[in-house]
């Protein structure tokens, strides 16, 4: 295990993958027709050089092929419409590889437009619907891909009913553009739904049931972490919609870890390693939760004991587990981080190589929250600063063995009071990986930071990696430690 992995950790279990991109139903090649003859000896042979070339990655020579093939087709009246429709389709997922949108939907209507002919209920309706839905949503035409992806629902429903098992790319698909569109309660119904054909197709105690149940938990999380916590402090001012739907979210997110718990606890026993990766997304669920986040280290302290009662274990996947666990202590002010960061001390120092992972991990200090960065964006430029100039607070502070930072100095700045006192608050709400040197916890003096700032009429086109606005929602779920 490398120690980069060690060292990375704990952010991806805090914050879990972030979604920042419509899924559009995965790689469009995963509709081509694969099994097609022909009477034709060459159309064969181009055919099978097509989806090698495809499987390849090498698009470029599959349209060369693929060209070909369909001229021979379109020239060959003893080829029906659905065989010339299924030969179209593949041609236009690889204009659709290859970045020829525009191409790739007209020959997508001259497929649809055959197969209509045949039935408008024919099942090479859905492959069709899917590909263009995926080419539509790179276009951003979302309400027309949504129009294509009900079409796919229902020829699924009219082949095998209303639980179709096929339907959940669609379904996916579908809950992830009414995310974009930030109809959220049609997302959710969406993710819901799909959880219903899982345990029609699979039965409500299916360990097949799992990865939906774990995906579905994962999507809640997301949701309660787009909305604002509310403090106690603030509690009765804040909208009671808002306090309540969050709370409703985070609730469905764990419910549904908590059936993934089970159905493996009776299938594997309380103690099988294959339960770490389900209480570690619960965990992650509690600590987005914020007012859960007791209940996280509970989940992280059965890890523990799982990893390291299990003989296949080893050591640093132990120490890993440990150093999880110390983060989310020191994030709660649980005294017990010390101590459980001295025992992954302790595990990787067994050899030589685990001592150099030991060292990489702890001979500095690490900000493990919060994960997000500081909003950056201010409405207008101040008056110290000149056109172009970069706006910044430059500060040094220390960090204690308890993880936090203290002797927080300002060393220089052309930034306003505001954003001066934002950097200090930041430092001093935010927690850290202690250093430790010769196996004890130690003070780390004269670290510094640099935070930078942007004037709101410089990022005005809300580019991809600008922050929003607070107060607003995201168009596209992120996850954001609050």
């Amino acid at each position: 295990m490398s120690s980069r992995y060690v060292i990375g950790l704990f952010a991806a279990f805090l914050l879990g993958t972030a979604s920042t991109q419509i899924s559009a139903a995965g790689d469009p090649t995963q509709f081509l027709f694969r099994d097609m003859s022909f009477s034709s000896a060459e159309n064969n042979q181009l055919f099978r050089e097509t989806i090698n070339s495809i499987d390849a990655l090498n698009f470029e020579q599959a349209d060369e092929t693929s060209e070909i093939l369909v001229a021979n087709i379109e020239a060959d009246s003893r080829v029906d419409g659905l065989t010339f429709a299924r030969v179209l389709t593949n041609a236009a997922i690889i204009h659709s590889r290859l970045d020829q949108i525009e191409v790739a939907l007209e020959l997508l209507e001259r497929s649809v437009s055959l197969v209509d002919e045949e039935s408008v209920f024919h099942k090479d309706i859905y492959p069709l619907m899917m590909v263009k839905a995926h080419i539509l949503v790179r276009q951003g035409k979302l309400a027309t891909a949504t129009d294509q992806l009900r079409r796919a629902q229902h020829i699924t429903h009219r082949n095998d009913g209303v639980y179709s098992a096929q339907q959940t790319d669609v379904v996916d698909l579908i809950a992830d553009i009414n995310v974009a569109q930030k109809n959220y309660l049609e997302a959710d119904r969406q993710q819901l739904f799909n959880l219903k054909v899982g345990e029609n197709v699979f039965g409500e105690d299916s360990l097949e049931l799992v990865p939906r149940l774990e995906k579905a938990g994962a999507y809640f999380r997301r949701r309660g972490i787009a909305l604002p916590y509310v403090t106690s402090a603030v509690f009765s001012e804040a909208p009671t919609i808002t306090r309540k739907d969050r709370a409703d979210i985070f609730a469905e997110s764990i419910r549904l870890y908590d059936r993934a718990l089970s159905i493996q606890e009776v299938n594997y026993g309380p103690a099988d390693l294959r339960l770490v990766n389900t209480l570690r997304s619960l965990a992650q669920t509690r600590m987005a939760q914020i007012s859960g986040r007791r209940y996280a280290e509970d989940a992280l302290e059965r890890v523990v004991r799982i990893i390291s009662s299990d003989p296949m274990t080893d050591v640093a996947e132990h120490a890993v587990a440990l150093i999880d666990l110390a983060d989310t202590y020191t994030i709660t002010g649980n005294r017990k981080a010390e101590k459980t960061y001295l025992a992954a001390w302790d595990l990787l120092s067994q050899s030589p190589e685990l001592t150099n992972q030991r060292d990489e991990i702890f001979n500095s200090v690490t900000r493990i929250s919060p994960m997000a960065p500081l909003y950056n964006v201010i409405a207008r430029r101040p008056t110290k600063a000149e056109e172009g100039e970069e706006i910044f607070v430059d500060v040094t502070y220390s960090v204690r063995p308890d993880g936090r930072a203290s002797d927080i100095s300002l060393l220089n700045s052309n930034a306003q009071v505001d954003q001066k006192k934002k950097v200090r608050l930041w430092l001093r709400d935010s927690r850290f990986r202690p250093r430790i040197n010769d196996g004890a916890l130690v003070l780390t003096e004269g670290l510094t930071f640099r935070q930078t700032f942007k004037v709101l009429e410089q990022v005005s086109d809300q580019s991809a990696d600008a922050p929003s606005k607070k107060g607003t929602q995201p168009t596209v779920l992120e996850e954001n430690e609050s």
